[in-house]
């Protein structure tokens, strides 16, 4: 293997390293806004939206909120649900990042913490990085006897 190849291996896997490590940090982030400062408020839901994926349709239902200062505001949510569990009409309790009306989470779900997914992401991202250190290794010299 070239120098050259090496250095690109090393980039590719310490990229997906870090775009591995910048979601988790997301998610993290996102947590940690709406614990701090986020505002508990009350939602509708008004509709889902079905995204197709390889196993079948997820459902992600659309909210509507009042804000602290009088908008009415309607937001998709990250998070799935089953529209049988949680039918159109259905108010339940949400917490929102002021700043960012459109960042929202159910009071439940803020309750129940970060979750695993974050560290899942670092897992991944420290794999990416111990991979991509591999490529930094210095190159082994053949022996003699493996050339004949």
């Amino acid at each position: 293997m070239t120098r050259r190849t090496r250095w690109t291996f090393f980039a590719i896997f310490t990229t997906i390293g870090v775009a591995f490590a910048v979601a988790a940090w997301s998610d993290v982030s996102t947590y940690r806004t709406l614990y701090a400062r986020g505002v508990h408020t009350e939602a509708e839901i008004l509709r889902y939206e079905g995204v197709l994926g390889r196993r079948g349709t997820r459902w992600y239902p659309v909210y509507r909120f009042t804000t602290a200062d009088g908008r009415s505001v309607e937001v998709r949510s990250a998070d799935s649900a089953s529209p049988s569990n949680r039918p159109r009409g259905t108010r339940l309790a949400v917490v929102y990042d002021p700043e960012h009306p459109d960042t929202l989470r159910t009071a439940t779900a803020l309750k129940g913490g970060v979750g695993v997914m974050p560290w899942f992401l670092v897992l991944i991202s420290l794999l990416m990085w111990g991979i991509a250190s591999l490529f930094l290794m210095p190159k082994r010299e053949t022996s003699v006897l493996q050339n004949r």
